[in-house]
């Protein structure tokens, strides 16, 4: 059986969100990676990928594939993924939810790589909802309700390197990710990823060299590939990294490469 872990989300002295926020009109960011959408009100966001196999390295290193609703201009975010962490050369993976601020959960399913999974985000009723995740390879599905007042501001599916107390951590080489079955419920209609103009976001690293791309989406609007690159993620020497239960996965960081 996986090993689970939980996640608390780091604050700052005055007891904000330690992470940033960055605009979706920019093309870039330090650690996302997919699509996401902002011009409307979003009730519900579903996508389907196939969890990478990764390499065990000796390093720590890690990925974390979601999709959610809010994050990208707000302080909230409700999601749900999986995610790889490769350390002392094995690799755990782990499905889990998380709505910020609050640290995320460990979802009571088993998830291996090379597994299909879906995952959908639904708002029943005002502040209530239903996040379902399915590993369509075994079969099995974890239904989750939860009691979330969000902004409903965006809608995103993202490839993303996580964060601690830090920073953002070492990205594990995933090879690449495809998303396909992208939708979102916006202004009350269900609608691709393309439908909901949806924009594509490069994960880049701290000189500006990418380290995931986004590649297009498909006629449909539903489905895309996110890339890894052969550049290496520049990490510190002395960088020093928190315990795993401050581990978060935060809204979009902000760069300062505008379109």
């Amino acid at each position: 059986m996986a090993v689970l872990l939980q996640f608390l989300l780091p604050m700052t002295a005055n007891g904000a969100p330690y992470y940033a926020r960055a605009k979706i009109n920019q093309d870039s960011s330090t650690n996302w990676a997919g699509y996401a959408a902002d011009t409307g009100k979003y009730t519900e966001v579903s996508g389907t990928w196939q969890i990478p196999k990764i390499i065990a390295t000796k390093s720590f290193t890690m990925d974390a594939t979601w999709v959610g609703i809010g994050g990208a201009n707000s302080d909230d975010l409700i999601q749900s993924g999986t995610q790889a962490v490769s350390q002392n050369n094995k690799v755990t993976y782990q499905a889990w939810i998380e709505m910020l601020p609050a640290g995320s959960k460990p979802l009571s399913v088993d998830v291996n790589a090379g597994d299909s999974v879906s995952v959908d985000i639904s708002m029943e009723s005002k502040n209530k909802w239903l996040i379902a995740f399915t590993d369509n390879t075994s079969g099995k599905t974890v239904s989750k309700e939860e009691t979330y007042n969000s902004s409903l501001s965006s809608a995103e599916w993202i490839e993303e390197a996580p964060s601690d107390n830090y920073g953002v951590l070492p990205l594990d080489n995933f090879g690449n990710v495809k998303f396909s079955n992208s939708y979102a419920v916006k202004d009350g209609k269900k609608l691709s990823a393309g439908g909901c103009k949806a924009s594509a976001i490069n994960l880049v690293g701290d000189s500006g060299n990418v380290l995931a791309s986004t590649g297009s989406l498909n006629s449909n609007g539903t489905s895309f590939v996110v890339d890894r690159s052969n550049n290496k993620q520049s990490i510190p020497k002395n960088r020093t990294f928190s315990p795993m239960d401050t581990w978060t996965h935060p809204g979009h960081r902000k760069t300062a490469n505008k379109r």
